[in-house]
């Protein structure tokens, strides 16, 4: 069993890690005062505005498994509308980041490839690595939400 102090230390370390590469990726990152906010991270930039939650995991024969839930006072829930980019930080300091259009209640992403060489329905974590895909990607997927186009088809862009 794992101390609940150790999760939260590992848990912070995650979150420091998204700020460094939201930094590095010239966004600002501001961090909520309380620990009862629904995300970890509101990162910025010019108009650019995302709510980030950060998941801290351990890979698992060869890949990271989540389940979108938190704790509350009276058991786990679901997540709603609290993010629009989840980040999973594994154990070995590597981050992907997908949509909230992306997590349905559970993601398996694979992080080394599988023994049996499957790839139907396999989810690789090294493509989602990106910050910015991601921005574009949740941008997209919420315009067509929307019923709007996508960004990267209009002219000029």
């Amino acid at each position: 069993m794992i101390n609940k102090d150790f999760r939260s230390y590992i848990g912070a370390m995650g979150e420091h890690l998204i700020v460094a590469d939201l930094l590095q990726h010239g966004f600002q990152p501001h961090m909520p005062v309380t620990h009862n906010c629904p995300y970890d991270i509101l990162a910025t930039k010019g108009t650019i505005r995302f709510r980030v939650q950060v998941k801290y995991r351990t890979t698992h024969k060869g890949k990271v498994e989540l389940t979108m839930r938190r704790q509350t006072i009276g058991g786990y829930v679901p997540y709603d509308n609290d993010y629009d980019i989840i980040a999973i930080v594994t154990n070995k300091n590597k981050i992907a980041y997908l949509t909230k259009y992306e997590v349905r209640r559970t993601v398996v992403l694979r992080v080394t490839k599988a023994k049996n060489n499957q790839v139907k329905g396999v989810r690789e974590f090294n493509k989602y690595q990106c910050i910015n895909a991601a921005i574009i990607r949740a941008r997209d997927q919420s315009n067509a939400l929307l019923g709007k186009e996508s960004t990267r088809n209009k002219k000029g862009s």
